[in-house]
């Protein structure tokens, strides 16, 4: 047996070598739906060819996995035939085109991405084997009410190769989930395809950043090529080298936090692409705000961002309007919550992945530094700026990863207090942010970001970030500012 490495961009896996009996190859939403004429995605307007390009390259991988016996699994968005896990503001939302508004209804693929229909099914060029999995996902992401992690656990996988439709959505949100569950991600770039070709570029960029801050990039030719050579170490097959798998369905959906259909009150904020609350009910009863990882470590001189040569100024820029947010919210009765990224000093919750990339950029997780050690509960750097230190009685949220879901108890606090609307606030855009938000986005929160109250380490990136929110309608939710949100609440 042998060792198999493949060549990706920053970085090599973080063990430098691939154990195909703890490698998976995940292939997204190839479905009829999103990739022929007459699917959901044709209907919108958009190009189909575009996302058929990735198809030749799907299949030499999905032949290459097969042929090496790796686990191969398919996810595919859709929706019960009675639309119980179908969130409302899918439907609902204003800004959205007319025909995300009539998901269910009938269309030349039958009813749009509704489970069991013509659309819904992946595309024959890349249908499933007899034993491959088969996730049913009611949103972007594949782990959100699927039993996807439980899966992957079971069969012992680490490592993930991620193929499909679209980059910037349903494969950046997959690959946003599987890093924060300690997954090493690599995206297989020419496998993945968007409907808006400069989101795929940026989205591949954002993979990348800060030294693979989401995983790796390679391309399916140095997939199988690397499959093909094999040269050091032995190559362990959990004694499972004939595997087979059934196809598995996701979990009913039982409880969601639906907003009522009919308003209870008349506050709109003014946003993009959509005014926002999507159905105007927006109370300190059932919206609140959440301020993402304002640390020392990520917005002071001498923390985690400052020592991997980052210019704190622009994560500083928020500082001044989440005040003035936070101090409307606060006068209004809203409920305020804060989130801080770190780990218990001995790093027993930081996946070795995440530990190895950080020291690539010299500023490994648990290092010692100006600001004592680095993104470490306890220590100075992870304590949240004294400009916008939490009141005594606001839930600070302690996560191990980018998204304020996974490893916490948000989802709990939110729903036990009846919260349908986020508002969010903070750092960084296009990492912590919008993982969170895409994370809520699924569970059935509406959500807005407020634009001059988020800031990136990079202004390409926030700006791209910013942009990816508003497409089809507010795939995420939708922007506003603090301004618009302090001149709503003042209104009223």
């Amino acid at each position: 047996m042998t060792d198999h490495r493949i060549i990706t961009i920053p970085t090599t896996p973080f063990e430098a070598s691939i154990d195909l009996g703890k490698t998976a190859v995940i292939i997204i939403d190839m479905q009829i739906d999103f990739l022929e004429s007459g699917g959901f995605g044709a209907s919108l307007g958009n190009d189909v060819s575009l996302l058929q390009r990735a198809v030749p390259p799907c299949k030499r991988v999905l032949e290459a996995a097969r042929g090496n016996n790796l686990l191969v699994i398919h996810t595919r968005e859709g929706h019960r035939k009675e639309l119980s896990n179908l969130h409302p503001f899918k439907l609902q939302r204003p800004g959205a085109p007319a025909s995300t508004r009539v998901i269910g209804k009938e269309g030349p693929k039958g009813r749009i991405l509704v489970q069991g229909e013509p659309g819904h099914d992946i595309i024959p060029e890349l249908y499933p084997q007899e034993g491959e999995a088969i996730i049913d996902k009611p949103g972007k992401g594949s782990f959100y009410a699927t039993d996807l992690d439980c899966i992957l656990k079971a069969k012992g996988i680490e490592t993930l190769f991620v193929c499909g439709v679209t980059t910037e959505v349903c494969v950046h949100t997959t690959i946003r989930e599987a890093n924060d569950r300690g997954y090493h991600c690599i995206m297989l770039e020419d496998c993945c395809a968007s409907y808006t070709p400069e989101f795929h570029d940026i989205a591949v960029r954002m993979i990348t950043a800060q030294g693979g801050i989401f995983g790796s990039v390679t391309d399916s030719q140095t997939f199988v090529t690397g499959l093909q050579a094999g040269t050091t170490v032995k190559l362990e097959a959990n004694g499972n080298s004939d595997r087979s798998f059934e196809v598995v369905e996701a979990p009913a959906v039982t409880s969601v936090p639906v907003a009522p259909s009919q308003p209870k009150s008349d506050l709109f904020i003014d946003a993009k692409p959509y005014k926002w609350p999507y159905n105007g009910n927006m109370t300190p009863q059932n919206t609140c705000i959440i301020v993402i990882d304002m640390q020392v470590d990520f917005c002071a001189k001498g923390g985690y961002v400052d020592s991997m040569g980052y210019d704190i100024e622009l994560t500083r820029a928020p500082i001044k309007p989440i005040q003035a947010v936070l101090e409307c919210f606060r006068k209004k009765g809203y409920y305020v919550m804060h989130t801080r990224e770190g780990h218990p000093p001995d790093l027993s919750d930081c996946p070795p992945n995440k530990r190895w990339r950080s020291a690539q950029i010299g500023a490994e997780i648990g290092s010692l530094g100006p600001c004592g050690r680095i993104l470490t509960r306890g220590e100075p750097g992870w304590e949240i700026i004294p400009e916008l230190a939490p009141l005594p009685t606001e839930v600070v949220i302690d996560k191990p990863g980018k998204g304020s879901f996974v490893g916490t108890n948000l989802d709990l606090i939110l729903r036990t207090k009846g919260i349908c609307n986020i508002i969010l606030a903070g750092v960084t855009t296009d990492v912590c942010v919008h993982t969170t938000m895409r994370n809520a986005n699924d569970m059935g929160y509406e959500c807005l970001l407020l634009e001059d109250c988020t800031a990136a380490t990079d202004p390409k990136n926030h700006e791209a970030a910013i942009s990816m929110i508003q497409k089809q309608g507010g795939v995420f939710g939708a922007v506003s500012d603090s301004k618009k949100v302090i001149e709503a609440l003042s209104s009223k």
